[in-house]
């Protein structure tokens, strides 16, 4: 065991009596400490950055992370029986980190390398605080020391819970940072330097929010930077999970065929849901704008629906009226609490949805009560469409009913009969559309 107090220093330095004195506050500290590893995080607001990360990988809700970046280390502590009351003192050397203001956290691991605590100095929020690392000046501090427990990474981080993040580099593996959720406040995830770029790095000032080194930063189109499997770009795949980051809750892959329409020549879009268990299962196959979603005999299969919207006679053929509002009747939602998403779309279209003609539209419209939803489609085309043209794109809406399993349906975007030539305003100022359940 070591004796205490214990002076550790950042680099080899002359003279006493300077720096910061921790001592460590430990109610609830774990058993069995392997070592302490103490990291002096930049205080500078520049090197903090909060952003929103996916809560669940699975689900849309999202939730605040505050990124802090190491500045420079101190030596591991090692042999420790207990934390309660442990004393280490801090001296400074700037000829090598010049700065005298740091974040000290304490990542406490076990003897099988689990992160089982953190250590921070706390304001009177309860929020990480700095302390002082100056010559000639003694502070001293409270460590207060919280126990984790690890977490599952498929499940997301939780109150309590927390681990250490490993990334692989050309040079093997490495510890890229810590991440861990208190019983209040914002997730914490501590960013180490990258030793897979320089293995005698201190300082992981120059690194990006990117703690799962998968090149996406957590604030540039990674919407869950714990994991490499998510981010912006990746192909979706039905595993029931949003890995390409683009917040639906369901997606439609394209590239299935449509065994159950065999009048269908081209392909259809595979729906994939939350959960394999869902009515809309993985591997169904919906047929795509061009099988026009019509048997053979000119039938309207069960839960599609036509909406016809008004065109505009161009040289080369007909361009749409846009935008052009139809009205909606969803069964299903007859009943409070229905959820109604835009899940995807077929053409150079923008759909969305409102409760009202007037909007306001959005691509996702919770708690419906009347059954009744507005649809307005936007062209976002440049070139018109061949006058024979019938089918020109589809939406894929996705109902959500308090039985809480979605339903699918698509909405075909139709030439309307007899408004080839006339595209006539609404009372509310859009084009007129007509949608058939």
């Amino acid at each position: 065991m070591r004796s205490l107090p214990l002076v550790l220093v950042l680099a080899a330095c002359s003279g006493g009596g300077d720096g910061a004195v921790l001592t460590f506050t430990a109610t609830d500290a774990p058993t069995g400490v392997g070592r302490i590893e103490l990291v002096l995080a930049s205080a500078s607001p520049d090197s903090i950055t909060a952003t929103r990360q996916r809560q669940r990988p699975g689900m849309p809700h999202e939730e605040d992370v505050v990124y802090y970046r190491q500045r420079s280390s101190v030596d591991a502590i090692t042999g420790i029986s207990s934390l309660a009351g442990f004393e280490v003192r801090i001296e400074p050397d700037e000829a090598l980190v010049p700065d005298e203001t740091f974040i000290p956290f304490a990542l406490i691991y076990d003897q099988a390398d689990v992160l089982i605590a953190v250590g921070t100095v706390n304001d009177a929020a309860g929020e990480p605080s700095a302390v002082m690392i100056k010559p000639g000046v003694v502070a001293a501090y409270d460590v207060t020391v919280v126990a984790l427990a690890p977490d599952v990474d498929t499940a997301g981080v939780g109150v309590g819970q927390g681990h250490a993040v490993v990334c692989d580099g050309v040079a093997g593996s490495w510890r890229s940072g810590a991440v861990w959720k208190r019983a209040s406040g914002p997730q914490i995830r501590l960013l180490l330097p990258d030793l897979a770029a320089d293995p005698a790095a201190t300082d992981a000032m120059l690194r990006g929010s990117d703690l799962d080194c998968d090149q996406y930063p957590a604030d540039d189109r990674d919407c869950d930077d714990l994991r490499t499997a998510y981010h912006a770009g990746q192909v979706e795949t039905c595993d029931g999970q949003d890995t390409d980051c683009d917040g639906r809750r369901m997606e439609l892959v394209e590239g299935c065929a449509s065994p159950t329409n065999l009048a269908c020549s081209a392909t259809g879009v595979s729906l994939c849901t939350e959960a394999p268990t869902e009515t809309a299962a993985a591997g169904a196959c919906l047929p795509t704008a061009a099988c026009g979603c019509a048997s053979t005999g000119g039938s309207i299969p069960a839960g599609c629906a036509v909406c016809s919207l008004g065109w505009v006679t161009a040289p080369n053929g007909a361009m749409a009226c846009a935008p052009a509002v139809g009205k909606l009747h969803i069964e299903q939602c007859d009943t409070p609490g229905c959820t109604v998403d835009v899940v995807g779309i077929d053409g150079p279209w923008e759909v969305k949805i409102a409760p009202e003609e007037v909007g306001p539209f959005a691509a996702r419209l919770p708690g419906i009560s009347t059954g009744y939803v507005y649809l307005r489609a936007k062209y976002l085309g440049t070139a018109p469409f061949p006058a024979n043209t019938i089918s020109l794109g589809a939406a894929y809406i996705a109902v959500v009913s308090g039985q809480g399993r979605p339903i699918m349906t698509s909405v075909n975007l139709d030439f309307a009969d007899g408004v080839m030539n006339q595209c006539t305003p609404g009372s509310s100022g859009n084009n007129p559309m007509q949608c058939q359940p």
